[in-house]
C-alpha cells in the first residue's frame, strides 16, 4: 500500500474523531484511547499519553459524567455553553492523535483547522437542535436527542478507528445536513426567521374539511379576551403518574394603544428552563388579532420583524453575528403561530365546533391548525375542552365559557404528556 494513502487514512480517521467530539467531546477520545491499546490506532509523536493507563482511566470517568449529565433537566443547556469550546479542542486534539506519517508543523496545521472546524460545526449543530427540542417540547426531547447524540459519537468514532474513508464520508454528510439545519433554524427557509412560539408545538396540520379562518374573518372577535398576567408552572406527566417539573412560562396580555389611535394586544411570553430563558413579545390588532410586529430573544439569536398584511420584513441577529434582513410575502394573511390560543379563546366555541386556523411559523412557513371542541366540562362554569391537533399529536386546551382565560393545557407526547398548570 503506497505511503499517501496510509496518510490519507490517517487523516480520515482523524477528522472522523474530531466530527464525533461534536457529539461527545470525551467519548471519541476514549475510543481512540482504547482502540491504541488494542492495537488499532497508532498514536503519532507526542499523543502516545492518550494510550496510557491514567488517560484510558480518566477518559472513561469524563465520558461517563458527560453522558450522564446531559440527561438532567437544565444542566444539558449549561454544559452547552461549556462543551463548544471543549469541543474545538478535543477536535484538534482528536484530529492529531493518528497523524504519524505528517511532521509536526503540517500535524498541528491539519488538526487545527480541520479537526477543530469538524467539531465546532457538530456540536454547533447539536446545540441548536437541543433548543429548538426545548422550544417545541419544553425539553421532553431532549432526552432523545441527548441519546442521539451518544450514538452518533459512538458509531462515528468507531468508524473512524475500523473505516476511516467510510467515517470520513459519514462525517461531511452529518456536517451538511447540520449545516443546512443550522441555517434554517437561524435564518428559516427563505429568509424566513423567528423565534419559536414559547407555548410549544405551535404548528400543526389541519383536515381538509375543517373550515379555515385568517385574520379578517367575522368569526374571530378580540373583543372576546380580557387583559391578565398568568404564571404557569410545566411539568412531564409519565405514563405511571410520576411527574417531573421542566420549566416555567409568564403569559401577560395587555391592551395598548398603537401610533394613531388604533387598539392592539401586547403578548409578552416569558419561559424559564433551568438558567436558559426566552422572551417572546407580540402585538396583534385588538379586534381581528391580526399581527402587527414580533420581537423575540433567544440566548443564541435576537428577531425583530414587522407584519403589514401578508408582508413581514425585519432581521434576525444570530449571536455574534451579522443580522440576517427578512422579507417575505405569505400567500395571504396570516395569525401568528405564537397566539394559536388567543385565536382560539377570540372564537364563538360551542360544543361541536371546528375550524383550522391559518398561521405563519418562522420554520415551516404558512400552515394550519387545526381545532375542536369536543364538549364542555360538567357543573357550573365547566370549561370548553378545546383539541389542537399539533403535528399529529392532540393538545388539550381548557378554556373558561366566560372570562375566556385559558385554565390547562396538556400536550400528549411520545413517552407522557406535557402538562401546563396555572400557579395560584
Amino acid at each position: 500500500m503506497p505511503a499517501w494513502f496510509d496518510t490519507a487514512l490517517a487523516v480520515a480517521a482523524g477528522l472522523g474523531l474530531a466530527a464525533a467530539c461534536g457529539f461527545r467531546v470525551f467519548v471519541p477520545l476514549l475510543v481512540a484511547s482504547a482502540a491504541h491499546r488494542l492495537g488499532h490506532l497508532p498514536l503519532a509523536d507526542g499523543m502516545a499519553w492518550l494510550g496510557s493507563d491514567m488517560a484510558l482511566a480518566a477518559l472513561a470517568l469524563a465520558t461517563v459524567l458527560e453522558v450522564g449529565a446531559f440527561y438532567v433537566p437544565w444542566l444539558d443547556h449549561a454544559l452547552d455553553l461549556a462543551a463548544t469550546p471543549a469541543a474545538v479542542l478535543a477536535g484538534i486534539v482528536a484530529a492529531a492523535a493518528p497523524l504519524v506519517d505528517l511532521p509536526p508543523a503540517l500535524r498541528w496545521v491539519v488538526a487545527v483547522i480541520g479537526g477543530g472546524a469538524a467539531a465546532g460545526l457538530m456540536q454547533g449543530a447539536t446545540v441548536l437542535l437541543r433548543m429548538k427540542s426545548t422550544a417545541t417540547t419544553a425539553g421532553a426531547g431532549n432526552a432523545v436527542v441527548a441519546t442521539g447524540e451518544v450514538a452518533g459519537a459512538l458509531v462515528l468514532a468507531a468508524c473512524a478507528v475500523l473505516v476511516p474513508l467510510a467515517a470520513l464520508a459519514f462525517a461531511a454528510v452529518l456536517l451538511w445536513f447540520g449545516a443546512r439545519a443550522t441555517g434554517r433554524l437561524l435564518f428559516g427557509r427563505r429568509a424566513r426567521g423567528a423565534a419559536a412560539a414559547a407555548l410549544l408545538l405551535l404548528v400543526g396540520v389541519a383536515d381538509a374539511g375543517a373550515q379555515a379562518v385568517a385574520p379578517g374573518d367575522a368569526a374571530v372577535d378580540g373583543r372576546r379576551l380580557a387583559a391578565e398576567t398568568t404564571r404557569w408552572r410545566w411539568v412531564m406527566v409519565r405514563p405511571d403518574g410520576q411527574e417531573s417539573p421542566v420549566g416555567a412560562l409568564v403569559d401577560e396580555l395587555v391592551r395598548v394603544e398603537a401610533p394613531g389611535g388604533r387598539a392592539e394586544w401586547r403578548r409578552v411570553l416569558s419561559v424559564r428552563r433551568g438558567p436558559s430563558m426566552l422572551v417572546d413579545t407580540t402585538w396583534s390588532d385588538a379586534a381581528t388579532l391580526a399581527p402587527r410586529a414580533h420581537r423575540s430573544w433567544q440566548p443564541l439569536r435576537t428577531l425583530a420583524y414587522d407584519v403589514a398584511g401578508a408582508r413581514v420584513t425585519g432581521a434576525v441577529s444570530p449571536k455574534g453575528g451579522a443580522p440576517q434582513p427578512i422579507d417575505t410575502t405569505l400567500p395571504g394573511p396570516r395569525f401568528d403561530s405564537g397566539n394559536w390560543d388567543l385565536v382560539a379563546r377570540a372564537l364563538p366555541l360551542a360544543e361541536g365546533y371546528a375550524t383550522a386556523l391559518e398561521v405563519w411559523d418562522p420554520d415551516q412557513g404558512a400552515t394550519r391548525i387545526t381545532l375542536r371542541v369536543t364538549r364542555r366540562e360538567a357543573g357550573p362554569g365547566g370549561a370548553w375542552v378545546v383539541v389542537a391537533e399539533i403535528g399529529g399529536a392532540p393538545a388539550t386546551l381548557r378554556i373558561d365559557p366566560a372570562t375566556r382565560a385559558v385554565l390547562g393545557l396538556d400536550v400528549s407526547m411520545g413517552g407522557g404528556t406535557l402538562r401546563q398548570r396555572r400557579e395560584e
